[in-house]
């Protein structure tokens, strides 16, 4: 049976997809960055779980988050760092905006990743499951993709939206923004959001965000 790497994600708004984008435009044409951010691949996402399912296996993880959007609020979310990290994958420092974490942003982590985790099929994942345009070769999977569940959920869960930028700057922080899009992706290199899946947005009304 075919398994794939799934990315379950919240997308930023049109503003904030925009300046990411713009800013990892930046850094390629300085030689400066790690690959390129679009609206359609390499989609600019806060990550709320990451896992290997079954194929077969995608329309339940799809109704499932369908309805769990049904009674979540768009979140209001606040950009409040750039900061950059060393990479395991090639040693270089890594850009991304830190989203501070509310409460909200914990539980609807937490509820995704606990919803899913009865489809997560393998505990490690590998290049086959990835992503891959025609011809493109992946070598290894990111440690920040193999070691998600034990590293970087729940109690470790570190919202951010990577940039893919060896070197940037940014002045305009904090940015506060709304995010209302649940997707989930196909997950390609590096961590990336490669091919969109499914997406859904959070609709309901009355909650307190």
């Amino acid at each position: 049976m075919s398994k794939i790497a799934i990315d379950a994600v919240l997308l930023p708004p049109e503003e904030i997809m925009g300046l990411c984008i713009k800013l990892n435009i930046e850094c390629n044409a300085a030689g400066k960055a790690k690959g390129q951010l679009g609206k359609k691949d390499f989609v600019p996402h806060l990550t709320l779980a990451i896992g290997a399912v079954q194929e077969k296996d995608l329309p339940a993880i799809f109704n499932i988050l369908d309805k769990m959007a049904k009674n979540w609020m768009p979140l209001s979310l606040e950009i409040y760092q750039l900061k950059h990290y060393i990479s395991k994958t090639d040693g270089e420092k890594s850009y991304s905006f830190k989203i501070k974490l509310t409460e909200k942003l914990q539980q609807l982590h937490e509820i995704v990743m606990k919803s899913l985790e009865p489809y997560f099929s393998d505990k490690l994942i590998t290049v086959e499951m990835l992503y891959k345009d025609q011809g493109e070769i992946i070598e290894k999977v990111s440690p920040a993709v193999t070691e998600y569940k034990e590293k970087y959920s729940f109690s470790n869960f570190d919202p951010h939206i990577t940039l893919l930028c060896h070197e940037t700057k940014y002045d305009g922080l904090p940015m506060e923004f709304i995010s209302s899009t649940l997707a989930v992706f196909h997950l390609g290199i590096n961590g990336t959001c490669r091919k969109r899946l499914f997406s859904t947005e959070l609709k309901q009304k009355n909650q307190t965000v």
